[in-house]
């Protein structure tokens, strides 16, 4: 089950620029396949497009339904920043069977 996830991160301070440098979808536990880059800066008070890719195996949901999960984003001092009950809808047509 591939989860495509765009987030608007923004750097509320207090440093003048910030780093994700891991992310994770809680439940269940998974890293994103594709390469965060620590080099990528965020400026304080700058919101920034971020995708990630998630390949969760196996699927925790039927094909055709949604897939609501917390994603936790670790900033440079190893703070979690946690985006909760965010809804993955699925894409058209059938991609995964359970």
């Amino acid at each position: 089950m591939l989860i495509i996830c765009g987030l608007n991160v923004t750097n509320a301070g207090p440093a003048n620029v910030g780093q994700i440098v891991d992310a994770y979808i809680s439940k269940p536990h998974t890293r994103p396949r594709n390469y965060i880059d620590p080099n990528i800066l965020y400026p304080r008070g700058f919101a920034k497009l971020t995708v990630f890719n998630f390949q969760i195996t196996p699927p925790v949901v039927k094909s055709g339904e949604c897939f609501v999960a917390d994603v936790v984003l670790v900033d440079q001092f190893a703070g979690k920043h946690r985006a909760e009950k965010v809804s993955f809808a699925p894409s058209a047509g059938k991609v995964w069977g359970v």
